[in-house]
């Protein structure tokens, strides 16, 4: 019976030391997975520490360092106008902006100022590609800009900031903006919309529709989940008919 009791009391303090030991293992785990060191950000020469304000990064907004050594920006107040009451970020947004084809090059034929190439939906994101008529340089250099987005449940807004000498750019030529929305990758609702918003406050509605919580560009035909319809996207609407056998 003394011996019964003793091998109880042993295996219970067994239990307890292994219980510590796998919770000091997931301690030590959360500890190395913190970043102690965060990176710092350098602009112009300059260094800025994580959670530091980068001063003058942009004309018409605030940026700070974030932990990454990455520059995170949202627009100053004077200058939304367009879902005023939330921010517009830069934060997980992946932007990038290249030149295309100078407007000199005869074959050509861009007659809208913002054009909507694509929009899609991957596991990597919200991805839209957007066409836009700028100014470059002789040499075909494009202004430096950084992309902004806001979005609610049914709305998303995608815009530009550009910076440096205006002056420098006077050759007209198209310019394409991508922007990949990193954590928006689930269902979408059927009356969520894309617009861009211009630096002169021009409002642009991309010709994209959203059914059934998918995306679908401009003249796609699709099918409703339950096979009863046959749908196509015209001017951001989806227009469907019953299918008949």
């Amino acid at each position: 019976m003394l011996k019964s009791q003793c091998m109880k009391n042993v295996q219970k303090i067994w239990l307890m030391f292994l219980s510590s030991i796998l919770l000091l293992g997931a301690l030590i785990t959360l500890l190395l997975s913190i970043d102690w060191s965060p990176n710092s950000c350098v602009v112009n020469g300059v260094e800025y520490q994580s959670g530091e304000e980068v001063i003058g990064y942009l004309e018409n907004a605030d940026c700070i360092c974030n932990r990454e050594g990455e520059i995170d920006c949202e627009l100053s107040s004077k200058t939304k106008s367009f879902f005023s009451n939330e921010d517009f970020l830069t934060k997980n947004l992946d932007f990038s902006a290249e030149f295309l084809n100078s407007l000199s090059n005869t074959e050509i034929n861009m007659s809208e100022e913002i054009v909507f190439r694509a929009v899609s939906q991957s596991d990597e994101g919200l991805e839209i590609i957007v066409e836009k008529l700028d100014l470059c340089t002789t040499t075909n250099i494009i202004p430096e800009q950084v992309g902004f987005f806001n979005i609610n449940e049914e709305d998303l807004v995608l815009t530009t900031i550009k910076s440096g000498d205006p002056a420098k750019f006077s050759e007209p030529c198209i310019i394409q903006n991508t922007f990949l929305l990193e954590r928006i990758t689930g269902s979408l609702d059927d009356n969520f919309k894309v617009y861009f918003r211009d630096e002169n406050d021009d409002v642009f509605l991309a010709d994209m529709c959203v059914y059934e919580g998918k995306i679908h560009n401009e003249g796609d035909s699709y099918g409703s989940d339950d096979e009863i319809q046959l749908c196509q996207c015209i001017s951001g609407e989806n227009i469907c008919n019953a299918i008949t056998e």
